[in-house]
Parts: structure tokens; C-alpha cells; sequence
């Protein structure tokens, strides 16, 4: 997580068809061992209009630690369940098991 790594703020999106979610994360100015993330609705991803249609579902704040041990936990519980044949072979998507244990390394 670029949060992590010294960065204020991070954002990243869900594409879907034809919108999305982005979700901003942003340290927390006073408490430095949060952030705050900001959820939203994106209407039209896949255009180049110069703004998007954006509506905000949902602010929330949390600690680092916290939002790295959920991520950590979600991602487990997907390679877990990709050891699974038949759940495997349905999600041909490649999951970044390199990058998986990299971050399993720094939860440890």
C-alpha cells in the first residue's frame, strides 16, 4: 500500500460497465496512524470526458493497521479458496500471488 510507503494520499478504481468506484485514500492530518477513505460512484468510466459524473457513497476513517490487516485477511482468504478446483476454474483472473507474499512478509 503506497500509504504505507510514505504517501498522503492514494486512489485507485473499480471499473464497471459503463461506471466504477474510486476509492481515495488520504492520511489523516492530525492522527497520522489513520485514513480516511472516501468511496464514490463514477457514472461514465470508460469515456474521456473532462469530469465525470462522481457520487460520494461513503467517508469512513481507520487505522493503517487495521485496513492493512483486513486487506491481508481478504486477500488469505482468496488463495485459500483458489487451492479449490472448482473454485479456480470458474476466476481465471490472475491474483498477484507474488505480490501476496511480499505483503504477507510485512504482516508477519
Amino acid at each position: 500500500m503506497l500509504i504505507n510507503k510514505g504517501a498522503v494520499e492514494s486512489e485507485f478504481i473499480f471499473p464497471g460497465e459503463p461506471g466504477g468506484y474510486r476509492w481515495r485514500l488520504r492520511i489523516n492530518d492530525k492522527q497520522h496512524h489513520k485514513v480516511i477513505i472516501t468511496i464514490s460512484e463514477i457514472s461514465d468510466f470508460f469515456t474521456k470526458a473532462e469530469k465525470e459524473k462522481e457520487e460520494v457513497i461513503v467517508t469512513f476513517e481507520i487505522k493503517k493497521k487495521q485496513l492493512s490487516t483486513l486487506i491481508y485477511f481478504q486477500l488469505s482468504k482468496i488463495a485459500v479458496l483458489l487451492e479449490e478446483k472448482s473454485y479456480r476454474d470458474r476466476r481465471r483472473g490472475d491474483f498477484p500471488f507474488l505480490q501476496y507474499k511480499e505483503f504477507a512478509k510485512h504482516m508477519n
